[in-house]
């Protein structure tokens, strides 16, 4: 692996700075990740829990939100990669990811995961036995995502822990590769083609036709969260691509306005099609009408991830309190957010009030629980660890410590 030296040797890289507005992007990509995994109560696609009331044009709106919020996550996190490789070595690197991102999913599985499935199957009339039961007995019998039994051994929400870990150790060889002097002329050629106008547009490209592909062969390989894994693995690519030269972040400023306008065109022909009927995307096998959609669908959320880092870099590139502060506890809220929401779910569906107010209670009350648990951790060293967060030393007492470049788009 390539030494801390190798990697800060290099001059031809970007100049490092403290990239606020990615942190801002993080802090508000996650709460819409938990606005709209409020909504999966009263939408039709098959979720943990749901109410009896339902909405597919609810579901049809939300679509919009997953055709963007994964893909920014994992552009953000490539860029977050890139820094991180200036400050230690690609082990070292691979190591801290596999702690901050593995030990949460690994802890989840086996704790408040189970709770997640063990609620939803008893809201559901599936089981009727006590948590301790259901733990005891039939929580291992088999794996809950295939339909055979109980055990989640994909975590639920936290299968984005494991992918994000999966494609940051895909792409760790081919970005230390990039960073090799050798391949320096070839990449200052290929930003420089990237940031002329309209061109980032078509980094999109390579996501429509493996879309494409998998669709002709009958969607064999699953989306999740809106995209197949290799769609994420190139999102991640061309975050990395993009942070190592410094013009790219006023290149991209010069695309808010194409960017809209795109994502407004797009916008309104997916709009009828998903009204019109969405479970057909949500089937396997093939329509016609998937080939427009699996066209637009791609153009739409990467327009989209162009826009809002535009709007980003040029308008919150800013540093205060409040940003620091809501930084750190990101990876803690994504790992608890879903748990509470069906805590609070459980109790919530069963009463007799419209599906609104239904959602303003779970909504509000899940947030309130999940900032008094998040305060709780912040301030306990051991628990941080547990939930992807740094050791940090004299941590009631608040001495400042300098903040480092982050390392994935879900850490400070």
């Amino acid at each position: 692996m390539t030494s801390k030296s190798e990697v800060t040797s290099s001059k031809t890289f970007t100049k490092l700075e403290r990239r606020y507005d990615l942190d801002w992007l993080r802090i508000v990509s996650i709460l819409l990740v938990f606005f709209y995994h409020s909504t999966l109560f009263f939408s039709t696609p098959s979720w943990l829990m749901k109410n009896a009331e339902t909405s597919r044009y609810l579901s049809g709106i939300m679509n919009f939100g997953t055709a963007f919020a994964l893909p920014l996550f994992f552009v953000i996190a490539g860029m977050s990669t890139f820094y991180a490789l200036n400050f230690v070595s690609a082990g070292k690197y691979t190591a801290m990811r596999a702690l901050r991102l593995l030990l949460p999913f690994i802890l989840g599985i086996f704790t408040h995961i189970p709770l997640q499935i063990y609620l939803a199957s008893s809201l559901s009339g599936s089981i009727s036995t006590s948590f301790t039961q259901f733990y005891d007995g039939l929580m291992f019998n088999g794996i809950y995502e295939l339909g055979t039994g109980y055990f989640a051994i994909f975590g639920t929400h936290l299968w984005f822990l494991v992918i994000l870990f999966v494609c940051s150790l895909i792409l760790i060889v081919p970005f230390v590769l990039l960073r090799k002097e050798k391949a320096q002329k070839g990449l200052q050629k290929t930003t420089s083609f990237l940031r002329k106008p309209g061109v980032i547009f078509t980094l999109v490209i390579p996501v429509i036709l493996f879309e494409y592909l998998n669709l002709a062969i009958g969607d064999v390989i699953p989306r999740v969260g809106g995209y197949p894994m290799y769609s994420y693995i190139l999102f991640y690519f061309f975050g990395y691509i993009i942070a190592t030269d410094a013009k790219f972040k006023e290149a991209i400023e010069k695309q808010i306005i194409p960017a809209l306008i795109i994502t407004i065109a797009s916008a309104a022909v997916l709009a009828p099609l998903l009204f019109l009927n969405y479970d057909l995307y949500e089937t396997a096998g093939y329509h016609p009408l998937k080939n427009v959609y699996f066209l637009l669908y791609p153009i739409f959320g990467w327009s989209l991830v162009i826009l809002f880092l535009g709007l980003g870099s040029k308008y919150f590139n800013k540093n205060n309190r409040v940003r620091k502060f809501l930084n750190e506890l990101v990876l803690p809220f994504y790992i608890l957010h879903q748990t509470v929401l069906l805590v609070v779910g459980y109790f919530v569906i069963p009463l007799a009030f419209s599906a609104f107010v239904k959602f303003v209670i779970i909504f509000f009350t899940s947030l309130a629980i999940i900032v008094i648990l998040l305060m709780i951790i912040k301030y306990i060293n051991p628990i941080r660890v547990l939930f992807g967060m740094r050791w940090k030393k004299d941590l009631i007492r608040g001495t400042k410590v300098k903040e480092e470049i982050p390392t994935t788009i879900i850490e400070n």
